[in-house]
């Protein structure tokens, strides 16, 4: 009984974290499921390969510009360094998410 109450405590911590913004993407991912951490997986990879493409075609636009306009064209160059930076926080979270599935995998 005492441990079923120390189980309920932790959940309520751990959801008036997540309420609050507070818990870290190792925390969440520590209690998340197989299944959703999986899921988690796709929508970041996902996301990633839309960016890749925003970030093709964003490259080719920035060449563009600069082959015709010379350096007054930096709008594109500042999207495209806007892009690279969300692609590397993006690739960090798919590190973080492929470790806890593979401790998940090792656990079963």
């Amino acid at each position: 009984m005492f441990s079923l109450k120390i189980k309920v405590n932790r959940l309520i911590v751990i959801k008036n974290k997540i309420r609050n913004q507070i818990m870290t993407d190792n925390e969440l991912y520590a209690i998340m499921t197989l299944d959703d951490l999986l899921i988690e997986q796709k929508k970041i990879k996902k996301t990633a390969s839309f960016f890749n493409i925003l970030t093709a075609i964003m490259i080719g636009v920035a060449i563009y510009g600069f082959i015709k306009k010379g350096l007054e064209f930096l709008g594109p160059s500042i999207l495209l360094l806007l892009f690279v930076v969300i692609y590397f926080k993006n690739s960090r979270k798919l590190k973080q998410i492929q470790i806890a599935i593979d401790a998940r995998k090792e656990n079963l």
